[in-house]
């Protein structure tokens, strides 16, 4: 009996030893990046000393650079974290590679700056988005600069609960995959949210609402502004866009510029039915949209009918203008003039001003292409100075043309 008591009490002490010095499970916790610039999968740059693992939050606001590379594998892959939050003072996150699955907070009570130049950003998961300028902001800027890779995005909201900062979410080149897309939203005060497309292609599952309960007045609303410069943007949901969410226009410009590029919009859409949304300011190249500057086509994406929407790019041969700058005016007769009845054997071009057909054989600049010029005159003069009627113009063509003839006698 003894025997088995004092055997019974070595087991249990040799048990009790073993888990004593066995390995302890992480415990969820914050880490705080503690270095100017380095790689991730670094533990001595956090100043927990370990990696940041599944349900950990982390936090970059020294002012570095935190780099998300793929050195340790070709796509490692990061667990699902709680937080990559307060991404500010100035910080930078770089991610060229891997895989990372969070809910990101930037720009939330200082600047910070994410780039996406390669690798998979997720965002899959609601309530999870990618929130700029979206928590206690006032005067802070978000930034977010995709040149390559994929994000894939729950919610991208840009400005939210009555906030002042400033959101920019920039789009070069690679794939945005985004389920909603919120801008200057939700009593977001005297704040400014803009999306620029130069390249890459943004896919909206569902809509984008530009704009700010303007309530009952008391408060400054936010500019929202979506600049499609190049690249392709497609918004699946019936409704793709809402101008305002309280039957009111913002006070702030809020408005889709179209440059480059093509809007892919579901079902059939033309000129009368996008510009009948409430409270809609589309434009190309800045000014207002008209039927002329922007064109509809029918097209098949993901086996369903979208409109393809493309900005119509200004006529760059308006007859009269010589230096192709979309304009006729002193600078072009000035061509004209200075090359009016060329040698016999100089075939003048249009940039010498001969404005008729060659082909038919008029290979000189003469009173047609003078008649063309005037016809068109379009302007601007030199600022400050009046625009010379046609009249005046005819005369002061026919008077440098008499120089010009006694110039040649």
């Amino acid at each position: 009996m003894q025997r088995r008591m004092t055997k019974t009490v070595v087991l249990a002490l040799a048990a009790a030893l073993i888990v004593g010095v066995a390995p302890q499970a992480q415990a969820q916790t914050t880490h705080n990046w503690n270095v100017a610039d380095g790689s991730w999968e670094e533990p001595t740059n956090w100043d927990s000393g370990l990696l940041p693992i599944e349900g950990d939050t982390v936090s970059v606001r020294n002012g570095g650079i935190l780099r998300i590379t793929a050195a340790t594998g070709p796509q490692p892959a990061i667990g699902e974290l709680k937080h990559i939050r307060w991404v500010g003072d100035d910080s930078t996150i770089i991610q060229t590679g891997g895989t990372i699955t969070t809910k990101i907070w930037m720009g939330g009570t200082t600047d910070g700056t994410y780039r996406l130049e390669g690798g998979v950003l997720n965002d899959p998961s609601t309530p999870r988005q990618l929130d700029m300028c979206g928590l206690n902001a006032t005067g802070h800027v978000g930034h977010f600069v995709q040149t390559g890779g994929t994000a894939n995005i729950a919610t991208l909201r840009m400005i939210y609960k009555g906030n002042k900062g400033k959101a920019y979410f920039d789009v070069e080149d690679g794939v945005a995959n985004i389920t909603r897309i919120r801008m200057a939203y939700d009593l977001s005060q005297n704040s400014t949210a803009i999306i620029t497309q130069s390249g890459g292609t943004v896919t909206v599952a569902n809509d984008i609402k530009m704009g700010t309960k303007v309530g009952d007045g008391s408060i400054v609303p936010g500019a929202a502004i979506y600049n499609l410069d190049a690249g392709e943007l497609t918004i699946k949901g019936a409704t793709p866009f809402a101008f305002s969410v309280t039957g009111q226009p913002p006070a702030q410009p809020v408005y889709v510029d179209l440059d480059g590029g093509a809007m892919n919009l579901l079902g059939s859409w033309d000129f009368a039915t996008l510009t009948g949304i409430e409270y809609a300011d589309f434009r190309a190249f800045g000014e207002a949209a008209t039927a002329d500057n922007l064109g509809f086509e029918e097209v098949t994406l993901f086996e369903t009918t979208y409109t393809r929407i493309t900005a119509t790019v200004p006529d760059p041969t308006l007859p009269g203008d010589a230096n192709r700058n979309g304009f006729v005016d002193d600078t072009d007769l000035a061509i004209l003039l200075g090359n009016w009845e060329s040698e016999p054997l100089v075939i003048s071009t249009w940039e010498l001003g001969n404005f008729t057909e060659i082909s038919l054989g008029d290979t000189d600049v003469d009173d047609s292409d003078l008649a063309v010029l005037l016809g068109n005159w379009t302007g601007p003069p030199p600022a400050g100075a009046a625009v010379p009627e046609p009249a005046t113009l005819v005369l002061l063509g026919l008077g440098g043309l008499s120089v010009l003839r006694r110039r040649r006698k």
